[in-house]
């Protein structure tokens, strides 16, 4: 699985650069500071945008990022979870300077979508249309294509 990681920062001038990269993703990491209580009240806001660029098929992860900053912390674990009942997103707190979560939040986004382009797999082998043992439906030569 190759993993690529675009950091719009989240500013508002990167918005419409930050579509054309929902369109064709797969996994999407939905982050705001701890310690910044307008960038958590911003995450309903770039939710929105991005289930109505990229779809509902989009794997989405909220992350909560300062969790070393504990004095500084603004977003409290009552605002997080009333989000989290909100918008049914899986959520994982990290420091990006100690490296807490880090991981495992890339981890847990990765085996998701796998686990989700291995049931479409699946789904495609198993499809009932189908049929590989009708004559008809075996390809001649090797090949689907008419040859002229």
């Amino acid at each position: 699985m190759k993993l690529q990681v675009w950091d719009t920062a989240g500013q508002e001038r990167f918005r419409s650069m930050a579509k054309s990269f929902y369109k064709n993703a797969d996994g999407i990491f939905v982050c705001f500071s701890l310690t910044d209580k307008k960038s958590f009240e911003n995450i309903e806001s770039w939710l929105s945008q991005i289930k109505e660029e990229a779809g509902d098929d989009v794997t989405l992860l909220l992350v909560g990022n300062k969790a070393d900053v504990v004095d500084k912390r603004m977003v409290t674990p009552e605002e997080i979870e009333k989000l989290k009942e909100k918008t049914k997103v899986m959520y994982f707190e990290t420091s990006a300077k100690d490296g807490t979560n880090v991981e495992e939040a890339f981890e847990y986004i990765a085996r998701i979508i796998k686990n989700k382009m291995n049931a479409a797999r699946k789904q495609t082998v198993n499809d009932p249309r189908i049929n590989l043992d009708d004559p008809k439906e075996k390809p001649s030569r090797g090949c689907l294509c008419k040859s002229e």
